[in-house]
């Protein structure tokens, strides 16, 4: 039996018999770990385990500089990279204050992590310790900087993106336990404290009247630096969807209402014609917001395959068959792919995962043209480029 250590928001073992724990452990390898997993390849997506037995990546952050992949391990605290030229793993480095590192039944989600173009720091978010790290490649120092709040439901504000204005030395993040922007001055920001970081709370009005606070949830943001503004995305998952532009310079907010059947918004980018594009979680849906007129153009992924979600045809199953098709009865299930987080690539491109779909899709706004990469080990879901295992991936042609 588990219950829940409010205070970090850590699953704890309250079995009373070490046979107990023993199970509790087994089953969250089982279900977390992935332990001897073995890397698939197709022509276009290579996988590679992580060094460690129980990684549990998420955010990644590549490098085109120096061709690096900058991953944490989100059960053991560990900062590690790929290195791309000599196609190895570099050494990882310890997080100095990672709880769940001592708790076999638990983790720290890390969803974002951003490189400083100008100083090539790694900055990453951090779940339960409700905070921003940053850490300096030539010393190897970490530096960690408290979110000044919490939710009164999870404790955690639940740190999920991270933008930077290099310009003005500035970071925004937001929480999706927190319905607020958040803005550090780098300057200003001191390691082990919460200085140099005020909240900006975001002005819901009466379009999420009637929901319980605790289903409504931000997504992400993204920032224009054309426009000086930040975009940021809030739902109510499956029932109410806004999205919100925060001036920098006149520091006031538009607000976005979204239809009936966008009620989702999660992943947020801009491209390079300054349009927005925005993920639909829950749905097979992503789209396009020009920030002139504020007209909303809808895009659609494959449908999802049986691959994933069965088929009577036995033949679809097999790994080698890379035919996406769809049968009656996935289609029965009204089944989506979810498409979720999204980036912009350094060719002008946009890229997202299909979290349910098991594939990592790339959208070239000029061309229109959609192409889904089938992710080689099928575990159920992708998430953030990362399958849910200790893998990490590598599509030909990837600069994110």
């Amino acid at each position: 039996m588990l219950h829940t250590d409010k205070s970090q928001n850590i699953p704890v073992a309250t079995v009373t018999t070490e046979e107990g724990r023993s199970v509790a452990i087994r089953n969250f390898q089982e279900a977390f770990c992935a332990i001897g997993a073995k890397p698939n390849f197709t022509v276009y997506v290579t996988e590679y385990v992580l060094p460690q037995i129980c990684g549990m990546p998420l955010g990644i952050a590549v490098d085109d500089q120096k061709h690096k992949i900058w991953y944490v391990s989100t059960k053991d605290g560990l900062l590690g990279s790929y290195d791309l030229g000599k196609q190895k793993f570099d050494q990882e480095y310890v997080i100095p204050e990672w709880p769940s590192r001592l708790n076999p039944l638990s983790y720290s989600q890390v969803w974002d992590m951003k490189i400083n173009l100008g100083s090539g720091d790694i900055w990453f978010t951090d779940e339960i310790g409700n905070a921003i790290w940053k850490y300096t490649p030539s010393t190897h120092l970490f530096e960690v900087f408290k979110i000044p709040g919490n939710s009164s439901s999870f404790g955690t504000t639940y740190p999920v993106s991270i933008q930077f204005d290099q310009k003005n030395k500035s970071i925004f993040f937001v929480g999706t336990f927190s319905t607020s922007i958040w803005i550090g001055d780098k300057d200003k920001m001191r390691n082990g404290t919460s200085d140099g970081i005020y909240q900006v709370p975001i002005p819901l009005g009466d379009t999420f009247k009637g929901l319980d606070p605790i289903h409504i949830a931000t997504g992400s943001v993204a920032y224009d630096s054309k426009r000086n503004s930040l975009w940021i995305s809030v739902l109510a998952y499956g029932m109410k969807g806004e999205l919100f532009r925060y001036g920098l310079g006149t520091k006031t907010f538009e607000t976005f209402t979204l239809p009936e059947g966008l009620n989702s918004p999660v992943g947020l980018a801009i491209d390079n014609s300054d349009n927005l594009w925005v993920t639909n979680v829950g749905s097979s849906i992503f789209y396009k917001v020009d920030p002139v007129d504020n007209k909303i153009t809808e895009f659609v992924t494959s449908t999802a395959s049986p691959r994933v979600y069965g088929s009577n045809n036995n033949a679809d199953n097999i790994f080698g068959n890379q035919h996406n098709t769809t049968t009656p009865e996935a289609s029965n299930k009204n089944v989506y792919t979810l498409p979720y987080w999204i980036k912009l690539a350094s060719d002008g491109s946009l890229w997202f995962n299909e979290q349910e779909g098991n594939m990592v899709a790339r959208f070239d706004p000029n061309t229109m043209k959609l192409i889904e990469y089938w992710i080689p080990t099928q575990t159920g879901e992708t998430v953030q480029i990362l399958p849910k295992t200790i893998q990490i991936i590598m599509v030909v042609g990837m600069s994110i």
